[in-house]
């Protein structure tokens, strides 16, 4: 069973070289499409996931570019099924960008297999050519056999990139003290 929830960070990024300085090691095409690394992405982990891990170490600015698509499931994987732990809450976030000869907007998201049971884990439309955030949350409660993460959405023909993959366990206790701390901010500077 899983569910999806928002929290505080308290664990790293379970992602395998997300900075792509091993170009992309630990990474796979899942279908017959074409992983490179790239330069150019943005440098800054993406706000949702700012918010949860506060001071971060900056993006390298490269992206995996996934070409020769045929098929809209077709992105760059990794398998994770080790790294994860019954009953924590994992956050999702990452940038992605869309290459040029889509006819319309386009929609990207973050899959997880979980034992062949396929799971949304953050989704995002894009209509032009520039990074855009996407991010979401799970969590597992059955001990899994297998766990796939990957990337997929645009119309075949159309590439894809990621930049900056995150994926890590988050405090639900921490998060919701951090929230009430800014509420209370809030209240006491109305008055």
């Amino acid at each position: 069973m899983i569910f999806f929830l928002q929290g505080a960070a308290f664990g790293v990024n379970i992602i395998e070289n997300s900075n792509l300085a091993n170009g992309t090691n630990g990474w796979f095409p899942l279908g017959n499409c074409t992983l490179s690394v790239g330069t150019g992405s943005p440098r800054i982990i993406p706000p949702m996931a700012r918010d949860s891990l506060g001071p971060h170490e900056s993006l390298s600015g490269r992206y995996v570019l996934v070409t020769n698509r045929t098929q809209t499931w077709m992105g760059p994987a990794q398998m994770i099924t080790e790294k994860l732990k019954l009953f924590l809450t994992y956050q999702v976030s990452a940038w992605v960008r869309i290459g040029n000869g889509s006819s319309g907007p386009q929609n990207v998201n973050v899959a997880l297999s979980v034992d062949n049971q396929w799971v949304n884990g953050g989704q995002v439309e894009v209509a032009d050519d520039r990074w855009h955030e996407i991010g979401g949350s799970f969590r597992i409660e059955k001990q899994p056999s297998k766990v796939m993460v990957y990337i997929q959405g645009p119309a075949s023909g159309v590439d894809l990139m990621l930049a900056g993959l995150q994926i890590f366990a988050v405090d639900r206790h921490a998060r919701f003290k951090y929230l009430r701390r800014q509420t209370d901010k809030v209240k006491f500077s109305l008055f």
